[in-house]
């Protein structure tokens, strides 16, 4: 089973890679870099478990948050220079990101972790399929970041990024270590505020350079 899902994250990586090919290694690094935050931010939401154990950390397989992963490509990204250049990066990026995800909670599914909490009626699943629900948000939020422009693909992608968590995180259940130090449900308002202010941002200084041009 371990290895299936070593499968499907390794997957994960290649539709990642194949959803923005002219990315190139920064785009590699990003997303590895994304990976190991995730597995590293993992550790300090467990921090009190991860001092009575610290070789927990050195097991990849141990645990992760994907509320990390967008960190590594924005850390990555070319914020000196040329914004249109920049744009353009960011949207490709958050672009091939929801697809990737998406095979990555496939995996989820499979290997049985991140599970949902009981569901409440008699003829529904015995668990929340909180898995498949985000499989299927994220590949709708795919088809909405294809059609906008780049610009408004970043900001978007985390506003939807922390409200899909925010809304899932009720169905999920209990993590099988301990509750994190910091809420997911923080983490996830906090990608949701980043995501509204920088659309709002760029909404406004859009409509600053159309007036100018009037």
């Amino acid at each position: 089973m371990e290895f299936l899902r070593l499968v499907l994250l390794c997957a994960a990586l290649w539709v990642a890679v194949a959803g923005f090919p002219s990315g190139g290694p920064r785009f590699v690094l990003g997303l590895t870099l994304g990976a190991g935050l995730a597995h590293l931010g993992w550790g300090v939401l467990h921090l009190d478990r991860l001092l009575l154990a610290p070789d927990t950390l050195l097991n990849p397989a141990s645990g992760h948050s994907v509320l990390f992963v967008p960190l590594g490509p924005l850390l990555t990204a070319p914020w000196r220079g040329d914004g249109v250049r920049r744009e353009r990066y960011l949207a490709g990026v958050f672009r091939a990101l929801p697809a990737a995800l998406a095979t990555a909670r496939l995996g989820c599914l499979v290997a049985g972790c991140c599970r949902g909490a009981p569901g409440p009626l008699a003829w529904a699943p015995a668990r929340h399929p909180t898995q498949l629900y985000e499989i299927v948000c994220l590949l709708a939020l795919l088809g909405l970041l294809r059609k906008l422009p780049a610009g408004c693909v970043a900001p978007v992608f985390l506003a939807a990024f922390g409200l899909l968590r925010l809304a899932t995180q009720p169905l999920r259940a209990a993590p099988p270590l301990s509750e994190p130090l910091v809420p997911p449900e923080a983490l996830a308002a906090a990608w949701l505020g980043i995501g509204a202010l920088w659309l709002a941002a760029r909404l406004s200084a859009g409509r600053e350079r159309t007036r100018a041009a009037q």
